[in-house]
């Protein structure tokens, strides 16, 4: 599920009784600027959060979509747009993609709300055809979540459109947010983190030194441990998954080596670490010495961010996040 941090506004206008559409892409051919799963949610009064194109395809499926909340019935809309109209449509070069916009309910969020919070991977199928048009259905391999499809289970590997004995199924998978751990609470961290929250990662701050590890120094962060990492790590007070991003910036081995090798531990997403190279040669001799093998520690990208001549501690940051957002999406890039 792309769009992840519409679940919260979504939770918090049903509450005040506002009702509420939800558009989702569900196929796209073409050139289409949004990826399947891109969502926008409007309200009856026309508050709206998301794009599923970042054009003015918008503006027609926020029409239809304040017609679902008026009629409660859910729907599918296809928009085609040769390569001349394109700009006009949002869908740059030319493209087509389809939209299901539904109602969305009390108890349809409650499912999604938990399966966010717990950071639990699911699986979200939808009936797109047929006389179960719009049922639906999340589950995970041991539980379901929301049920109301009068079919067999479906389970298919890849989001998309499926076809299953004349059903078109659409399987989205929902995948825990993003965490960013970010060792040492230095500048490069403060402006770190606040980038990381407007992409709406979870951003943890580990630091031994207590005097900067503050809510003042970081007011975006979810999580600040004035600890050392790798025994945060080991006692689980830090959780660590595959999702998961690290990051060492305190340019002290005491502090960044032992959270590294608690890192390399997992298979996280993503392990970088701030210094020269000078530094990252010296800090992968130190794990050398250590016995630590070369598999394991080539995974620590150093220097780490991208590729973009940064000096100052906002350029480093960016640099930093394009790294994760390049790993996150394939794009595999070393840094320097």
């Amino acid at each position: 599920m792309q769009d992840q941090a519409l679940v919260k506004p979504m939770g918090q206008w049903l509450q005040v009784g506002k009702r509420v559409a939800l558009a989702t892409v569900v196929e796209t051919w073409g050139s289409s600027p949004r990826r399947v799963g891109a969502k926008l949610a409007v309200t009856e009064d026309m508050q709206i959060i998301g794009s599923v194109s970042a054009g003015c395809v918008d503006g027609a499926v926020i029409e239809s979509a304040l017609e679902v909340i008026k009629t409660g019935q859910s729907r599918t809309l296809r928009y085609d747009v040769g390569d001349d109209l394109a700009l006009s449509n949002g869908l740059a070069c030319g493209g087509q993609l389809q939209v299901f916009v539904q109602p969305y309910e009390w108890r349809l969020h409650q499912s999604l709300d938990q399966i966010t919070k717990n950071e639990i991977e699911a699986e979200w199928q939808i009936i797109l055809s047929g006389s179960q048009f719009a049922k639906q259905r999340i589950i995970t391999e041991q539980n379901v979540y929301y049920d109301d499809l009068l079919t067999d289970k479906f389970y298919f590997n890849e989001t998309g459109v499926s076809e299953h004995e004349g059903i078109r199924l659409f399987v989205e998978k929902i995948t825990p947010t993003t965490k960013l751990i970010i060792v040492g609470a230095n500048h490069i961290a403060q402006t770190l983190s606040q980038l990381a929250k407007t992409m709406h990662y979870q951003v943890c701050i580990i630091d031994p030194r207590s005097a900067f590890v503050t809510h003042e120094r970081f007011p975006h962060a979810d999580e600040l441990h004035d600890l050392w990492a790798h025994r945060a790590f080991d006692s689980g007070i830090v959780s660590l998954g595959g999702g998961t991003a690290l990051v060492t910036l305190s340019h002290d081995p005491k502090i960044d080596d032992p959270a590294l090798l608690a890192g390399l531990e997992h298979n996280l997403l993503y392990i970088g670490a701030l210094g020269s190279r000078r530094t990252h040669l010296a800090r992968l001799e130190r794990f050398r010495q250590m016995g630590i093998s070369e598999s394991r520690f080539r995974k620590i990208r150093g220097p780490v961010g991208l590729q973009i001549a940064s000096q100052l501690p906002e350029e480093i940051a960016l640099s930093i996040l394009a790294e994760i957002v390049a790993v996150k999406n394939g794009a595999n890039s070393q840094g320097g």
